[in-house]
């Protein structure tokens, strides 16, 4: 499909050199992208929609399709992943966790709500 682009994620638990579905991985300087962080697969519970075109001010040619991690997803895989990044990521990680907190603040019943109802119950 002309255009088409993938971004894979792995939870990187097991780095076989191949996909799920045993596929060779192309090399590293491939235009292929990875991400190998443990509870990788939290960012996929449950994501958000969004259709961008030219009328919601995007200059695509034609519409695009999106699914974004929802903000519990992402705060819960930032505190998750704390333990194995190094001092300055995890700088950067504590930044985004305020940063989201404080976009999403007057939200937190609702973000409880997702929570409860769709991540702990996919997740644990």
């Amino acid at each position: 499909m002309p255009g088409l682009q993938v971004a894979e994620m792995h939870d990187g638990r097991l780095d076989t050199g191949r996909d799920k579905r045993s596929q060779r991985l192309p090399p590293p300087n491939s235009s292929y992208f990875a991400s190998f962080r443990n509870h990788i697969d939290i960012l996929l519970l449950a994501p958000w929609n969004a259709h961008l075109d030219k009328a919601s001010g995007y200059s695509f040619e034609s519409a695009k399709h999106v699914r974004i991690a929802n903000p519990v997803s992402f705060l819960t895989q930032k505190l998750l992943i704390q333990k194995e990044r190094d001092r300055r990521d995890r700088a950067k990680d504590t930044l985004y966790i305020h940063d989201t907190i404080e976009v999403f603040a007057g939200s937190l019943a609702e973000l409880r709500e997702l929570f409860a109802k769709e991540i702990r119950p996919s997740w644990a």
